[in-house]
C-alpha cells in the first residue's frame, strides 16, 4: 500500500466491475472488508531501580537492553520505590509507540505468589513509559513476604505483532511485617475490659 497505514484495524469498501462490460458478470459495488494492519515492537531506552519514598535523593537507575536480564540483584525495602523506565518504536518506521497493555509483574521465587501491576500509557510527544511503585504501600498486598522476587514487564497489543513478557531483574525486597494477630487481639480485649468504677463524692453545703 502506497500511504502505509498506522498499525490498525480498518474497514474498505471495494467496488468492482468488469471491463469490458459483461452481462453475465454482476460485479461488486460498495462491499465491505476488514483489514488488521500489524507491526513489529523494538523496546528501547530501558533503565530500572530504586528511590527513596521521600524522593530526596536522585532515582539510581541502571540501563539495561532489551531482551538482556540485568546482571546485578536489585535491593529496596518499604522506604523505597521501584522506577521502570523505557519507550517502544515501530520497528519499521522507527516512529515512538504505544499499547494497550503494559504491565510489571512481581513474583516471589519461593512462593511464586505474583502481584500485576499497571503501567500507565505516556502522554508526552516522546511516549516515553514510567513506571513508578511504592514498595512500602504494596507490602500489604505482598502479605508482607520478604525474599527474592523477579520483576518482569508484559507488553502485548491486537495490533502488535510480537507482543512479550521480558524477565527484567531479580530484587531482594525487605518488607514491613505485618500486625500481629495476637497483639492485635490483646489490644481489643484490653480496650473492652471493665474500667474501675467511677465514684462522686458530695461535701455538705453550710448555709
Amino acid at each position: 500500500m502506497e500511504k502505509k497505514p498506522e498499525p490498525g484495524s480498518y474497514r474498505f469498501s471495494v467496488s468492482a466491475a468488469p471491463t469490458p462490460a459483461d452481462t453475465k458478470l454482476v460485479g461488486a459495488t460498495g462491499s465491505s472488508l476488514s483489514v488488521k494492519v500489524m507491526c513489529w515492537l523494538t523496546l528501547v531506552d530501558a533503565s530500572i531501580g530504586t528511590l527513596d519514598t521521600e524522593r530526596t535523593t536522585k532515582p539510581k537507575l541502571e540501563t539495561i537492553t532489551f531482551p538482556n536480564k540485568l546482571s546485578r540483584q536489585l535491593e529496596a525495602d518499604s522506604q523505597q520505590r521501584l522506577i521502570l523506565q523505557f519507550s517502544l518504536k515501530d520497528r519499521q518506521t522507527s516512529k515512538p509507540a504505544t499499547v494497550h497493555q503494559a504491565f510489571v509483574r512481581l513474583s516471589n521465587k519461593e512462593t511464586g505468589q505474583e502481584v500485576i501491576m499497571v503501567v500507565e500509557t505516556p502522554t508526552g510527544a516522546e511516549k516515553v513509559y514510567k513506571f513508578d511503585v511504592d514498595l512500602g504501600a504494596k507490602s500489604s498486598v505482598l502479605n508482607h513476604q520478604s525474599g527474592v522476587y523477579s520483576v518482569s514487564l508484559i507488553v502485548g497489543d491486537a495490533v502488535v505483532a510480537n507482543s512479550f513478557v521480558w524477565d527484567i531483574a531479580t530484587i531482594q525486597l525487605k518488607l514491613t511485617e505485618s500486625p500481629s494477630p495476637a497483639a492485635s487481639h490483646t489490644s481489643k480485649q484490653l480496650y473492652y475490659k471493665p474500667k474501675p468504677e467511677i465514684t462522686v463524692s458530695y461535701l455538705d453545703r453550710v448555709p
